[in-house]
C-alpha cells in the first residue's frame, strides 16, 4: 500500500474498499487485536520444527546413501596401484564404524579381513608384512580422535 501505486485494500469478495494507507493500517490493527499470538507462535514453531525434521531426514538419507555407495565402490575396487594403503584403511575403518556400527576388536577384524581380501592387495599393498599393525593404528587413532560415529537410520 504505497501512496500513488494504485494499490487497493480489498474486501472478502475481492472488491476494492480503499486506497488509503491509514484505512489499511486500521484494518491491520483490528485484525491483530483478534490474534492469539501465543497460539500462533506455538503453531508456527511446531510447523517449523516439523519441516526442518523432514528436510533433514530426506537430505541425510540421500547423503548417507551416496556416501555409503561411494565407500562400497572403493572397497570392492580395492588397490589399483601403490601408495593407497592409508586411504583404503581409513575408508575401511570409517565404513565399519559408520555403517556397520563396529567397535574395537570386531572393527579390527573387519578391516583386516577386508584389506587382505580386497582386490589388488597382494599385488600393490607394500605393507602386507605389517598390515595388522597398520589396521590397529588406524582403528585406535580414528576412535581416539572421534572421526566417525555410527549412522543410525531414521533419526
Amino acid at each position: 500500500m504505497q501512496p500513488g501505486s494504485g494499490s487497493f485494500l480489498l474486501n472478502d469478495d475481492l472488491q476494492p474498499i480503499s486506497d488509503s494507507v491509514s484505512i489499511f493500517l486500521d484494518y491491520c490493527d483490528r485484525a491483530a487485536s483478534r490474534q492469539d499470538l501465543t497460539k500462533l507462535k506455538r503453531v508456527a514453531n511446531k510447523a517449523k520444527k516439523q519441516i526442518s525434521r523432514e528436510r533433514y531426514r530426506k537430505q541425510e538419507s540421500a547423503d548417507a546413501a551416496q556416501w555409503r555407495a561411494n565407500w562400497e565402490e572403493i572397497i570392492t575396487t580395492g588397490w589399483i596401484g601403490k601408495g593407497q594403503t592409508n586411504t583404503l584403511l581409513q575408508i575401511f575403518v570409517g565404513y565399519g564404524i559408520v555403517f556397520l556400527d563396529l567397535e574395537s576388536d570386531k572393527l579390527v577384524e573387519f578391516c583386516l579381513t577386508t584389506a587382505i581380501n580386497a582386490p589388488g592387495y597382494s599385488q600393490y599393498c607394500r605393507h602386507q608384512h605389517e598390515i595388522e599393525a597398520r589396521v590397529r593404528h588406524w582403528v585406535e587413532s580414528t576412535i581416539r580422535n572421534k572421526c566417525y560415529s555410527a549412522y543410525i537410520r531414521g533419526c
